[in-house]
């Protein structure tokens, strides 16, 4: 008898399991490949796209500091690079914005301030409102 002449040999069947097991892997793969497009825009529309970013900042409740002080410390912030040479700056989107770093950096900066209230307007604005101390008496060095 020659090889593959045996009585219940079926060449269509070992032919239906390949084209399941291909048909499987393809699925498995065009699967794989929409959830990693989904993940990739998603990424890219967070931290590379303008949907987010910071365009606006209020500032209300000053009256001894100078407000570009305070905007100096907040571009800082917004500004910091995370890998270097792709200037990636997460702090730069809204929802990556640390307001608790902000607080300490005005808190310890300026003497004069008592509180700090920071709150987020969806999607581009951040509101800053600083309440300031009141003297009880003046210094003079004359």
């Amino acid at each position: 008898m020659p090889s593959g002449t045996y009585p219940g040999y079926n060449p269509y069947g070992k032919n239906l399991a390949r084209q399941k097991q291909r048909r499987f892997f393809l699925i498995i793969s065009g699967v794989l490949v929409l959830i990693f497009a989904v993940i990739g825009s998603i990424i890219y529309g967070l931290f590379f796209t303008s949907l987010m970013r910071i365009t606006a900042t209020d500032l209300n409740g000053l009256k001894s500091i100078e407000s570009e002080r305070i905007f100096r410390i907040i571009d800082s912030i917004k500004n910091e690079t995370v890998l270097g040479i792709a200037g990636f700056k997460p702090r730069n989107n809204i929802l990556f914005f640390n307001t608790g770093l902000l607080k300490s950096k005005i808190s310890s900066e300026f003497a004069v301030v008592k509180e700090v209230n920071i709150s987020k307007e969806f999607p581009h604005k951040i509101d800053v409102e600083i309440t300031e101390r009141t003297p009880i008496g003046t210094w003079c060095l004359i």
